[in-house]
């Protein structure tokens, strides 16, 4: 009833914010008591689902002992929603008390909490220490990034609410510290009191949260925060106003076009710990919460984790083919092929096999291979190779496909069968002649990994160069054996970290750095003979049907690869490439440009990000490196 018109207007646009951006249909705005809400925030919030504490009965009290209510508001409240709930509560598995002023990445704190069983008694959040002479730290859960109770806890926490807040009637009896800031540590010392129920980490602070008391200081932490793994966070906040609630929504949303972003990564379940302004240490984790997030995966990567780790119980990824001084074995097959394709495919859905057809049709050649673990169509019969080790995955476990497939490619029949192996997509329109050519320049019986190079940002910082799926990539012929050594340590410590899930391409390009110390490299220069940004795509009009003479697209001929493509406009791309060759003078025109090859070489590349420092901010690399520069 005290708070200005200025201050309600500001509730009600952030409440309205939080409708347009992450309210689901079991949020609860909870405001005062009803003779104590001004009346602007009743009209303001009368669209929006609302509850009001309860009266207190103390009303008529000292201001003291209502001063002391208010302390306790967090125990109110928790007893009120609670109390809500009725015998209703199995419609929710948790409960979040959160401020006005945070921002919940609602589907990605669905996923978190899947991973955690509601009927145990779980009190969570980010756990922040209070000290008291004498006494060791006491943790209970920051403000800003909420706190959840899971269904478990209900019906005992409501009671208990009561019985603290008959208790501490007084300022004698009050717990020291529990004024103001610190409601939520007023709740969770009646959760310890009384039900032995302390309150414990969930998520990787780091990863996972941005919370900062001043908003500037959130602002400028999420915009420092790497873009594709935004999607990640669960909870931002001090958020100061209706714009940055909504800038963040945004943002998060966006980072959300990249579906195979693992959330749960190594540093979410590793056995760390953490240390107090006194030097006192602790788990970070709960062990059971440490085990529930390890063991939060499909099951059948689980089942694929354990079958591999026993397996390769006792090898050595360095041992036979996967020295790095081994010998290439002897061919098995007569006339070597140049350049074998593996596009994995699909049947879960028809659009999938669509793709592979619209891909066979435009540019498949008698040596491309659709690779699934069932049949695929008619039509791909006879180049689909039904792997028996493939596991038909959503996107987010590509991963997993693509180590299963060069470790197949060590069989006797494959791993010497082609001078080099690329691995394509279907949703690609490959210039295949081009691209045999081009690779005719590297000699396959060194140690190439060839294709478009791009860096990745993990949220702790490392930098992974990779080559892009999207555009394809190529392994040579003498690190293929080498890789399909690597290839089932690496998905093992894949499975083991993220539950299979992450972007292939960096994970691939991650394990052949990590056993082989062979870097991507650049076949092709990436501005004028790749096609693989919406930039590009705008620029070249290589998706957009020739509109009358004069209105060519101005597509190069000497495109190598157009990522990404509809079917539809695969046959498009694939007509205005055709049709800018026969345009073209014919000759030698897409041999390299001597002059762009040696600006590549002299032109240095740093990774986006700003503020970088240290090791991250001397790391360079030219477009392209002498040895590949020489070839």
């Amino acid at each position: 009833s005290k708070a200005s018109a200025a201050e309600v207007q500001h509730a009600v646009a952030m409440a309205e914010a939080v409708r347009a951006t992450w309210m689901t249909n079991t949020t609860v705005f909870v405001l005062p008591p009803e003779l104590e809400t001004p009346r602007g925030l009743l009209l303001g919030l009368r669209a929006l689902r609302t509850s009001h504490l309860p009266t207190s009965a103390d009303a008529g009290a000292s201001a003291a002992r209502g001063e002391r209510l208010r302390t306790y508001h967090a125990l109110l409240l928790w007893r009120h929603v609670l109390s809500l709930m009725g015998d209703d509560a199995e419609a929710c598995a948790w409960a979040l008390k959160l401020p006005l002023q945070s921002y919940v990445n609602v589907p990605a704190l669905e996923r978190r909490l899947d991973c955690l069983d509601p009927a145990l008694p779980w009190y969570l959040g980010v756990t922040t220490a209070a000290y008291s002479p004498g006494m060791d730290p006491f943790m209970f859960p920051s403000e800003k990034a909420g706190a959840i109770l899971s269904r478990a806890l209900y019906a005992n926490v409501s009671w208990w609410m009561d019985v603290c807040l008959g208790m501490w009637n007084s300022s004698e009896e009050a717990p020291e510290g529990s004024e103001g800031f610190f409601a939520d540590y007023a709740v969770a010392l009646c959760l310890t009191d009384l039900g032995a129920v302390e309150a414990t980490n969930y998520a990787d602070i780091e990863a996972s949260f941005i919370l900062f008391d001043r908003p500037q200081q959130t602002l400028e932490a999420f915009l420092t925060h790497p873009d594709t793994v935004k999607q990640c966070l669960l909870i931002v906040g001090t958020l100061a106003g209706p714009e940055e609630l909504g800038y963040v929504h945004r943002r998060i949303a966006w980072s959300g076009w990249h579906e195979s972003v693992p959330c749960v990564g190594e540093s979410q379940t590793g056995s760390f710990s953490i240390a107090d302004q006194l030097g006192n240490k602790r788990p970070y984790y709960d062990e059971r919460i440490r085990l529930a997030l390890y063991y939060c995966k499909a099951p059948e990567m689980l089942r694929l984790e354990r079958e591999l780790a026993m397996r390769l119980e006792g090898f050595d990824p360095r041992a036979g083919q996967g020295a790095l001084n081994a010998t290439s074995p002897r061919p098995v097959v007569a006339g070597r092929r140049h350049l074998c394709i593996f596009v994995p495919s699909s049947a879960r859905e028809r659009r999938f096999v669509e793709a592979a057809e619209a891909a066979w049709e435009h540019w498949g050649t008698e040596d491309t291979f659709f690779v699934s673990p069932t049949r695929l169509s008619p039509l791909l019969d006879p180049q689909t190779w039904l792997l028996d080790t493939d596991v038909d995955t959503d996107y987010a476990h590509l991963p997993v496909r693509t180590f299963l497939l060069f470790e197949a490619l060590g069989r006797p029949e494959w791993v010497q069968a082609c001078d080099w192996y690329m691995k394509a997509d279907a949703d690609s329109f490959l210039n295949v002649p081009l691209i045999a050519e081009r690779l005719r320049c590297f000699d396959p019986s060194e140690l190439w990994f060839l294709g478009i190079p791009q860096v990745a940002h993990s949220s702790g910082g490392a930098m992974t160069r990779f080559a892009s799926g999207g555009a394809g990539y190529f392994i040579s012929r003498a690190l293929v054996p080498k890789l399909a050594a690597w290839s089932p340590f690496c998905l093992l410590q894949l499975l083991q970290h993220t539950g299979g899930t992450g972007m292939e391409d960096v994970s691939l390009a991650g394990c052949i750095w990590k056993w082989g110390h062979v870097g991507v490299v650049s076949y092709v220069d990436p501005e004028t003979e790749a096609i693989t940004s919406e930039r590009r795509a705008n620029e070249t009009r290589v998706k957009e049907p020739p509109r009358g003479a004069g209105a060519e697209p101005a597509v190069s001929p000497c495109t190598f690869v157009v990522h990404s493509l509809t079917p539809e406009e695969l046959a498009t791309a694939h007509e205005n490439i055709a049709r800018a060759r026969e345009r073209s003078e014919g000759g030698d025109t897409c041999r390299p440009d001597p002059t762009r090859l040696r600006l590549g070489s002299e032109t240095l590349l740093s990774p986006l990000q700003e503020g970088a420092s240290g090791a991250e901010a001397e790391h360079q690399w030219p477009v392209y490196g002498e040895r590949e520069s020489a070839a």
